[in-house]
């Protein structure tokens, strides 16, 4: 074993407590993911992929796909009225952070065109999303941490 280096894990096993512990808050924030968005969206995508059995075969192996941050922020804004205000905080700040280099990046352009139909899209949507149980909604806003938020007033546009 070099110097300075220390044992981390030994016959597949993580040895070391603190990377334990991280590894088991990143395993956490995985569920928490999931539980959160990751079924909702993961559910949506399937229907979609069921309409069209074409696009399924564009997948990678095993079913990887990479999102764009969209179809997570609807989810999670069907939520309830602070969560939805918070997505909104969000997508405002995307599209000023847009703004001010769109003139310096030649993609930026569409990726504020984006941010401007997520917003509308945020902005009319109407709360709560049906069947998610009260507790489940309470956990979901103390992970984003907007239990304690006033919902922003919506503008449209």
């Amino acid at each position: 074993m070099p110097d300075g280096h220390a044992v981390v894990y030994r016959r597949l096993r993580v040895v070391d407590p603190a990377i334990e512990r991280d590894l088991e808050l990143h395993r956490k924030a995985l569920r928490d993911d999931y539980r959160f968005w990751g079924e909702a969206v993961a559910a949506e995508i399937g229907d979609a992929l069921a309409r069209a059995p074409a696009a399924a075969q564009t997948l990678a192996e095993g079913g990887v796909v990479t999102l764009p941050l969209a179809p997570v922020l609807l989810v999670l804004a069907a939520s309830s009225d602070a969560v939805r205000s918070r997505c909104l905080e969000f997508v405002d700040a995307q599209r000023s952070l847009m703004a001010s280099v769109c003139a310096e990046l030649s993609g930026a352009r569409a990726l504020v065109l984006a941010n401007d139909r997520v917003a509308r899209a945020l902005a009319t949507m109407r709360t709560p999303r049906s069947g998610l149980p009260e507790p489940e909604r309470i956990a979901l806003e103390a992970w984003l941490d907007v239990r304690a938020r006033t919902p922003r007033a919506v503008a449209n546009g």
